[in-house]
């Protein structure tokens, strides 16, 4: 299976804020509904099922998944209790969960052989991406030892796992089969079935394809489309593209737009990528990236009136995020306020 080096390594190295990587990886193609976005927004129960909230992660919805992100965060020590208890009674998706809490230290602890015992476990129940890590355990031999027998093995079964299930519609097993397509055209035959189901993953990795195929025209479509569904990486990218005049004519009031969509999520941002059915989210200070960016629009007068004041409102939104202070933000910050010192003298 040929996965692009950079995807893996993101698939592995993601990291949440204040706590070692985290993977938040899950087969779920599943919405939640208007009564449960409101559950989650008004309460984090003492009885709820921490299984469904991890799947909730992979819904799509960012606004849902930075609710419960900043729950979990919140509780990490009750979640990996819960997991752990459901995972000894059989419960395969918490099994699948319990692993990448112990690949990436959820909870505290890191332990790449008990990540792949309970990957064993999903595995054998029928889990294809269980089936896959492990797969990829037994190939670099990270927690187990190498066994190329093992690795064909439960590479085989995911593969034809995750085709059947491209085939009977699922959308999120339509983009993990299209990663293990030789084929280019093959490939984006499969991703563009899951983005006729308006798969957020989807538009993300058919503008992958088409940048890896120099197609600037096509690329820039599904970025657009990906930052219309609401990703933060396509809207600040979309921000850049109207602000530079790149992939389409130079706009300034659009990119203001887009970047201020970025700047105005709140601290937790999580954004989507699928790959082998994987789905994850990060911390990012995109967000942050976004309110320097819009500063300097205030400050120069691009796509909105020239506005000082503004300026510094989001210079210092910028600057306040302490794991990724802007230092560009805070530079700016200084610079303006010694001219209004100056002014007002």
């Amino acid at each position: 299976m040929n996965i692009p080096k950079l995807i893996r390594i993101v698939l592995i190295s993601v990291s949440l804020i204040g706590l070692a990587a985290l993977g938040y990886f899950i087969v779920y193609p599943w919405h939640e509904t208007a009564n449960m976005r409101h559950k989650l927004e008004t309460e984090f129960a003492e009885t709820w099922d921490y299984t469904e909230a991890f799947k909730l992660l992979s819904s799509g919805d960012e606004r849902v998944s930075r609710i419960l992100a900043g729950a979990l965060l919140a509780s990490q020590d009750k979640a990996v209790k819960w997991w752990l208890k459901k995972a000894r009674e059989g419960d395969v998706d918490a099994q699948y969960i319990l692993a990448i809490c112990y690949l990436s230290g959820f909870g505290g602890k890191i332990s790449p052989a008990e990540a792949v015992k309970w990957f064993r476990k999903a595995a054998e129940q029928g889990h294809l991406n269980a089936q896959f890590e492990l797969a990829d355990h037994y190939r670099s031999g990270w927690g187990v030892k190498k066994d190329e027998t093992e690795v064909e093995k439960w590479r085989s079964k995911a593969v034809e796992g995750f085709r059947e299930a491209a085939e009977r519609g699922i959308v999120s097993a339509q983009v993990s089969h299209a990663f293990q397509q030789e084929d280019r055209n093959e490939k984006r035959k499969w991703l563009l079935k899951a983005a006729e189901q308006g798969d957020l993953s989807a538009y993300i990795f058919l503008a992958y394809v088409a940048s890896k195929d120099e197609d600037r025209v096509e690329m820039f479509k599904w970025i657009r489309k990906a930052a219309e569904q609401g990703s933060i990486e396509a809207q600040l990218s979309l921000g850049n593209s109207y602000a530079q005049g790149r992939d389409v004519e130079q706009d300034h009031a659009e990119a203001v737009k887009w970047y201020r969509k970025v700047a105005e999520q709140k601290s937790f941002a999580f954004t989507p990528f699928t790959s082998i059915n994987v789905k994850w989210y990060h911390s990012t200070p995109r967000h942050h990236r976004a309110q320097m960016l819009l500063g300097q629009c205030y400050e120069e007068g691009k796509g909105v009136e020239k506005n000082i004041a503004e300026a510094l409102k989001w210079y210092r939104r910028a600057a306040e995020y302490k794991q990724y202070p802007d230092q560009k933000a805070i530079d700016a910050i200084k610079r303006l306020e010694a001219l209004e010192k100056k002014g007002s003298e």
